[in-house]
């Protein structure tokens, strides 16, 4: 009695070199990625307290776009903004041409 192979695919979207991510963070990035090509830039929905929560919060999401390899690192930047009592982050493309 032999073995059947099993039925091989490559990995998934979500799976980066570095690790694996959940279904719903792929989708927000994904759906970020499609505000970015659109308009150019992406916000934040909600006013956070410290300039470095808000910082932290557009790094991370410009990193997950770069582990989907959607864009490159340096097609990116994020930006720091006050507004009321506390921050709002804001992630700009800078070049490339839009996918």
């Amino acid at each position: 009695m032999t073995a059947e192979p099993d039925d091989v695919r490559p990995p998934s979207e979500a799976f980066t070199r570095q690790r694996w991510l959940p279904g719903h963070r792929v989708a927000e990035v994904y759906k970020a990625d499609a505000i970015l090509k659109e308009h150019g830039a992406v916000y934040g929905n909600y006013i956070q307290p410290n300039k470095y929560r808000a910082r932290w919060r557009a790094r991370r999401l410009i990193n997950l776009m770069v582990e989907l390899r959607l864009h490159e690192r340096w097609e990116l930047c994020a930006h720091v903004e006050r507004r009321g009592d506390g921050y709002i982050w804001a992630i700009e493309y800078l070049g490339g041409s839009r996918k």
